[in-house]
């Protein structure tokens, strides 16, 4: 079953580069992060991953507060930076905006669709994990 990838990018080369790596497994929407709105059209598409261009270019915020906000806006969904892994500043205040992994912009194919499949999986494995209930007996 395709999944919805919501990508925060408005780099053509690498939205089509994550077209074709994850052709058969998720239908990407691209979204330039620059438009306002941003939020309202990754509600409307129900993404069940969210990947983010960390060295997009963007209006009046940020790309680390947008990665904040997506955070909140889904909770539970995996989300993925996209950057420099040269840059360990960018790498730190990824993850502190809430992403659960980075990917660099130059790995291969291969390592990008792994990546964000495996955390798909995860995902996955963790809604169908029964929930954990305690009982509490007197004897």
């Amino acid at each position: 079953m395709a999944r919805n990838l919501l990508f925060l990018s408005g780099d053509a080369k690498l939205i089509a580069r994550l077209e074709a790596a994850l052709a058969e497994d998720c239908v990407v929407m691209p979204v330039d992060p620059r438009i306002q709105g941003s939020e309202t059209v990754a509600a409307r598409f129900q993404p069940h991953v969210v990947v983010i261009d960390a060295g997009a270019h963007t209006g009046a915020r940020t790309i680390l507060e947008q990665m904040a906000a997506i955070r909140v806006q889904f909770p539970a969904l995996p989300l993925i930076a996209i950057g420099d892994e040269m840059s360990a500043q960018l790498i730190l205040a990824s993850f502190r905006a809430g992403v659960d992994d980075f990917v660099d912009r130059d790995a291969s194919d291969g390592e990008i669709r792994e990546a964000i499949l495996s955390r798909l999986r995860d995902a996955a494995a963790r809604d169908d994990a029964a929930p954990l209930v305690n009982v509490l007996s007197p004897t």
